[in-house]
């Protein structure tokens, strides 16, 4: 900016009385850029200031010098009322561009981003809590639909959305999982989820297979026809078969052991693998029979003269034991492979309806103890070493081979249709309560394990090492008690029987053919 445009801003910032007084200043006293006036020059005469105003001469002209620094203490002033009422402190020594004033921007903004700064906290704490599928958020939905899940299907509601299969997951303690669904975020809907995929499935021709005897064992099947016997590994392969003059056969195994005898007959024998320990003919036609994990085994016979009998064999074949029963008949018979007792069930209807179980000592020729049970009928005893289980048409009864009662858990007007026992002395027992098919799955000492639900009532159920396999109607459902999805198989045409192999095979029996199926991939 140029002396001429000062002046002229300076001219209106002037109040003049005259033209005396304007040519005086535009003359002026001083140049304006600070240069002293020329030699020789009078300077003008001046009176006292006005009192009042403090700015004016005689001549009432304001002088340029008196002006500026007027302005000069009233932009001071001002400066400190600022700094008393704000405390800013500026510097203005910057060469940075001016984007404006925001001296009073700043005091605002200072507060208001200390109030956000928690709200932004908060804020962001809630959105983690409800995007991410933490361990706690994730367990607590899981077990929540699990639970509600079990509920619905007890109570004959299905939930399910769809049978699209999910990713795997590790559930505690059930054999059926309940996932949320994606299709509708707003309404939870849990649905069953199984795994289905089959790794192997060969099948097998076998005539009369309906009518036919199978049972586990070590790594394969047994399976005994009229007149032929042959074993099956896992694999589906048939390792060996031999013709044997057994028509119609009682088939039990158990350790490295398993007895094949003639019903109605006396013929029996005991192998080891596809050899024979030994060939024998019994006192008495055979009615069912049993064998211990050392190769002893129990015969139930129907001597003549008296309700049963009971004939022990040990391994080398040589009778070990008898006895006969007078007034009651005998229904099932085991013996312990640790103390070699054999229990008996025995059922008497002379007067009323009465079960019972007895104790023996093969080295003794009576009973050591008995127990009476009036409300139950028992049909089946089983020794897993020196632990006795008794199955009855409404109770499951835990005994030691001396007789002592350990448990009895007792389902009432409840209707059992199934029971099973594994090696490890695992129990499942099948029953139908208020018309929803259940099935329990016991340990060792009867304490609950878990509770499997179904839909309809299975035709059947078995327990083998924690594996549970049961069915309705065509499909066939098998999984660890402890595991959430279970495996599902669909057979092709109406099933006959079940027979557990180990974690992921078993064998399925239709009329005229079998099939050893092997699901894919472990149980998580």
């Amino acid at each position: 900016m140029d002396n001429e445009t000062v002046d002229d801003v300076i001219k209106d910032m002037v109040f003049f009385d005259d033209e005396d007084a304007s040519d005086e200043i535009n003359s002026g006293e001083r140049d304006f850029a600070g240069a002293e006036p020329d030699e020789g020059r009078k300077e003008p005469e001046t009176e006292e200031i006005d009192s009042e105003t403090g700015l004016q001469d005689a001549t009432g002209v304001i002088p340029v010098s008196r002006i500026m620094e007027e302005l000069a203490k009233e932009n001071s002033s001002q400066d400190e009322d600022i700094s008393d009422e704000e405390s800013f402190s500026y510097d203005y020594e910057y060469d940075e561009e001016d984007f404006g004033d925001t001296r009073l921007v700043t005091p605002m903004i200072k507060p208001l981003i200390k109030k956000l700064i928690p709200l932004l906290v908060v804020l962001l704490l809630l959105i983690w809590a409800t995007t991410t599928d933490n361990f706690i958020v994730r367990n607590y939905r899981e077990n929540f639909g699990r639970n509600l899940g079990s509920i619905m299907s007890s109570l004959g509601i299905n939930l399910s959305a769809s049978d699209e299969e999910q990713p795997e997951d590790n559930a505690d303690g059930s054999m059926v999982e309940y996932k949320e669904s994606e299709e509708n975020n707003d309404e939870k809907v849990y649905k069953t989820e199984y795994r289905t995929e089959v790794e192997s499935d060969v099948m097998i021709t076998f005539e009369g297979a309906a009518d036919a005897q199978f049972v586990k064992y070590r790594e394969g099947v047994v399976c005994a026809s009229a007149n032929y016997l042959c074993y099956i590994n896992k694999e589906g392969t048939v390792e060996w078969e031999k013709n044997v003059a057994v028509t119609d056969p009682i088939l039990r195994a158990e350790g490295d052991y398993f007895l094949l005898a003639q019903r109605s007959g006396n013929r029996f024998m005991m192998y080891k693998g596809s050899s024979v320990v030994f060939d024998r003919t019994a006192d008495n036609n055979i009615l069912t029979g049993n064998v211990s994990a050392n190769g002893d085994a129990v015969l139930v016979t129907d001597k003549p003269g008296y309700k049963g009998a009971l004939e022990v064999y040990n391994r080398r074949g040589d009778k070990a034991f008898a006895w006969s029963s007078g007034n009651a008949s005998i229904i099932s018979a085991d013996i312990s492979a640790s103390s070699r007792r054999v229990a008996a069930a025995l059922l008497n209807t002379d007067s009323t309806v009465k079960s019972s179980v007895y104790l023996f000592n093969i080295k003794q020729s009576d009973s050591y103890a008995q127990r009476e049970f009036d409300a139950s009928l028992i049909y089946k005893v089983d020794f897993k070493d020196n632990d006795l289980t008794v199955f009855a048409d409404n109770a499951l009864i835990g005994m030691k081979h001396s007789g002592k009662e350990v448990y009895r858990i007792d389902f009432g007007d409840s209707e059992v249709t199934r029971t099973s026992l594994s090696d490890d002395s695992d129990k499942l027992v099948l029953f139908t309560g208020t018309n929803i098919p259940m099935i329990n799955i016991y340990n060792k000492r009867g304490k609950l394990k878990n509770t499997i639900s179904s839909q309809k009532v299975p035709d059947y159920a078995y327990i083998d090492n924690d594996n549970v396999v049961y069915n309705t109607d065509r499909e066939i459902i098998m999984g660890k008690t402890n595991i959430s999805i279970p495996y599902k198989y669909t057979a092709i045409m109406d099933i006959k029987g079940i027979v557990p192999v180990d974690d992921r095979s078993f064998l399925v029996i239709y009329s005229n053919s079998i099939s050893m199926v092997c699901m894919k991939g472990m149980l998580w």
